[in-house]
């Protein structure tokens, strides 16, 4: 069985190297937090119930908050940009209106509002004794993303006190907008929570006055610097047009037609005008003066043919009234002859009519005659006008060049003027200036429950992270552990064959005894205990198979690891079948004494200085049928005992009489009494203690003892606590070596002990 299941052991360590095997490695961090169970369950309770109990002293908070609509709205108020931006993007201007909102002039405001400079929760007796280099408040510098502040006054330092109680209101402030709107949610956190929604309906409120304050404010400042430059754009108007209107007396320079000149330029534009048309009507008048000539003296009626003449109304009168006589001659000519006085009236009548219309003739081309001569001296007389103003006109245009210059400079102080005694009307008559850009669109109000602590969160991450930690710690404390825990530690560290684990005996077990030693065969040891001898002389036993191990050391890397009873219990094991010789070679620090209380005057260290003969050296019948030599005194000089021939020829001399010969040897990592007594010994038994013998310094001793050319059978795991591994579910690293079945009980070990005794009385009656 130990054969097979050093092969499964080494498989699975070979699988776990592997890494082919996850499993393997899941189970053992389930073993190892399985076997911590009750201090990760202890560590975690107690960090649950810290976490409660720290909770439980925390002050609740609640947290009001209220919902504050922002429109965008810019107005220029002067039309210069650089006066204040107007034409702020939306993103960055509702971005500026989210800082304002958290700005520390706000926070004073509504602080001094609801007098909260000396509110408990904001003011500390100590703040008046805090220490600052430079107690210079904060200014925000800007009206809520308007305008940028002009002619700001001193501002005065805050105190200390003051300052600290701002960052304690704004560190419970917060502002957050709502996504894809306008909308923004002012919060407040406070012990109070009546005074979480005052403040925060009155941060909403304080941002919508002050937005308004600051609009006025502006108005005000944009006011009276516009009055202030309308005043010296004024004043440079006037002086610009005096200077003009000196300009146009001194050189007699008048408006006319919407241009500027001389009264003599002027003039000359008149007489230039009326010379033209004059002179058009004395052309006119010379074309019909030369048409008629003196044919219409002499001949009036042969101009009847002219336009001007025919389309006279006297003309065509007269000219019809002739046809009309001239056809009543001739009618009562035809009918009663030239003598009839019909005849000579119509004669008559004719006469007067061509008179009539010659007279009216000649009136006409006197007319035009008087007309030509007319135009001729109108004429001559604006000729001589023209000719004598012309020299006055350009004495105007060497003063032209000043004058422009001081008709712009009229012109372009007017447009000044105007343009800010316009921007100054639209300050003063704006009707939106005191409206404000907010509006409180859902108030806050009082909260129910508070949003800290989050009690039962908080207990969970305690517990959580204590869990963590103490889990943590543990694997950290396991992987750290380089002792012998397991069967595979010693297969695999120490490359021996596990011959079996004596199980850690609890102290009330070890009877009334002084020196609380373990005695062999003593009615306290435990059914385990036995049981677990029993396997290592079974082990032990089928070495014999092969060679007989009649000498057996048993020995340990360092003090205190239990050989002395392993050597103990495994000779009085044995005495149960053989007759079995334990001698006690651990003369430094010897233990066997205490634990048998012998009556002997000497031991093995007087037998073999030869003070004392074998008799009185040896403990006959010490416990059952077991003979036991003591190591005796301590000598000085231990090694030279073991060494000597004194001991070669007791150790050949006990071979003869005895099955079995027991060493209890001193540890082989202290001094060097092991690596000499091994030369006597068939086999060697190394014993390691359970949790507690560095796997390091096993190694080590293991191999000091190989270096010797010492046999060594195999491990024996002492003082392990079997109680513990199988609480953590550990029994399965030392399944094969103890009683895990719980065979042996008292009625088996009963039927055990009678079938022992049994045979040795048949083999007494044999040798009789």
């Amino acid at each position: 069985m130990p054969e097979a299941h050093s092969n499964l052991s080494a498989s699975d360590d070979r699988r776990s190297e592997d890494g082919a095997d996850k499993d393997i490695d899941l189970r053992m961090y389930a073993l190892t937090l399985r076997k911590h169970r009750w201090v990760i369950l202890l560590f975690t309770a107690l960090s649950v119930a810290a976490a409660i109990w720290v909770v439980n002293g925390m002050t609740p908070i609640y947290r009001a908050s209220a919902e504050l609509l922002i429109e965008s709205k810019t107005t220029n108020t002067a039309g210069i940009q650089n006066f204040f931006d107007g034409n702020m993007k939306d993103v960055d201007y509702y971005y500026t209106q989210y800082e304002v909102l958290k700005s520390r002039r706000l926070a004073r405001r509504v602080m001094e509002k609801l007098d909260l400079f000396k509110h408990p929760e904001f003011h500390r007796p100590a703040d008046a004794n805090a220490v600052v280099d430079a107690p210079v408040s904060e200014n925000s510098g800007i009206g809520f993303g308007e305008a940028a502040g002009f002619g700001m006054d001193s501002v005065e330092p805050e105190s200390v006190e003051e300052q600290l109680a701002v960052n304690r209101f704004l560190a419970r402030l917060r502002v957050e907008p709502i996504k894809r709107t306008k909308l923004v949610t002012i919060s407040f956190e406070s012990a109070d929570p009546v005074l979480a929604a005052q403040i925060a309906n009155a941060v909403g409120e304080g941002y919508i006055v002050n937005y308004m304050d600051t609009r006025m404010e502006m108005s005000e400042t944009a006011t009276a610097w516009l009055a202030e430059r309308l005043a010296g754009i004024k004043i440079r108007l006037a002086e610009a047009q005096g200077r003009l209107l000196d300009y146009k007396e001194a050189h007699g320079l008048i408006d006319v037609g919407g241009s500027v000149g001389g009264l003599n330029e002027q003039q000359v534009g008149i007489v230039t005008t009326k010379l033209i048309e004059a002179q058009r009507s004395a052309a006119e008048s010379k074309i019909l003066f030369d048409e008629i000539g003196e044919t219409g003296k002499s001949n009036p009626e042969a101009l009847l043919s002219l336009p001007i003449i025919n389309s006279d109304e006297l003309v065509r009168k007269f000219k019809l009234v002739r046809q009309e006589a001239q056809f009543s001659l001739n009618e009562l000519s035809n009918r009663y002859g030239e003598k009839h006085p019909k005849v000579i009236d119509a004669t008559s009548r004719l006469r007067t009519a061509r008179a009539n219309l010659r007279q009216q003739i000649v009136n006409i081309v006197d007319s035009i005659e008087k007309d030509y001569l007319l135009s001729q001296q109108s004429v001559e007389s604006l000729q001589e006008t023209l000719d004598s103003e012309t020299g006055k006109i350009q004495a105007v245009d060497r003063n032209r060049m000043e004058l422009i210059t001081l008709e712009h400079e009229v012109e372009a102080n007017r447009k000044l003027y105007d343009t800010f005694f316009s921007r100054i009307r639209e300050v003063d008559e704006a009707e939106d200036m005191s409206s404000s850009n907010a509006q409180i669109s859902e108030i806050a109000e009082v909260p129910l429950h508070p949003v800290k602590p989050q009690k039962s969160l908080i207990v969970l991450l305690a517990g959580l992270l204590g869990l963590g930690a103490i889990v943590g710690c543990v694997l950290l404390y396991e992987s750290m552990d380089g002792t012998i825990n397991s069967t595979s530690d010693i297969e695999s560290k120490l490359k021996l064959k596990m011959l079996g684990i004596i199980p850690l005996v609890p102290k009330k077990a070890m009877g009334d005894s002084k020196n609380k030693a373990l005695v062999p065969g003593s009615q306290t040891s435990g059914n385990q205990f036995d049981e677990s001898i029993r396997t290592i002389r079974t082990s032990i036993c089928l070495e014999d198979l092969q060679e007989k191990q009649q000498v057996i050391m048993v020995t340990s890397a360092l003090p205190g690891e239990g050989k002395s009873t392993l050597a103990s219990h495994l000779a009085y094991s044995f005495s149960q079948l053989e007759r079995v010789l334990l001698i006690e070679c651990d003369m430094r620090r010897p233990s066997l004494h205490r634990a048998f209380e012998f009556d002997t005057k000497g031991g093995l260290s007087e037998l073999l200085n030869g003070q004392n003969q074998f008799v009185d050296c040896i403990s006959l019948d010490t416990v059952g049928d077991m003979d036991v030599i003591p190591a005796g005194t301590i000598p000085d000089k231990p090694l030279e005992l073991l060494s000597s021939k004194r001991f070669e020829h007791l150790i050949e001399q006990m071979k003869k009489r005895y099955d079995r010969i027991i060493i209890d040897s001193a540890p082989v990592q202290a001094v060097s009494d092991a690596l000499l007594l091994g030369q006597y010994a068939q086999t060697v038994i190394f014993a390691v203690r359970a949790a507690q013998t560095p796997s390091v310094v096993c190694e080590r001793g293991v191999a000091r003892l190989r270096q010797a050319g010492v046999k060594i059978s195999g491990a024996v795991v002492t003082c392990v606590n079997i109680a513990k591994i199988n609480g953590y579910g550990g029994e399965l690293q030392y399944q094969g070596y103890y009683d895990y079945y719980g065979y042996s009980d008292e009625q088996q070990l009963e039927v055990v002990k009678t079938a022992e005794k049994k045979k040795d009385k048949e083999e007494e009656v044999e040798l009789a």
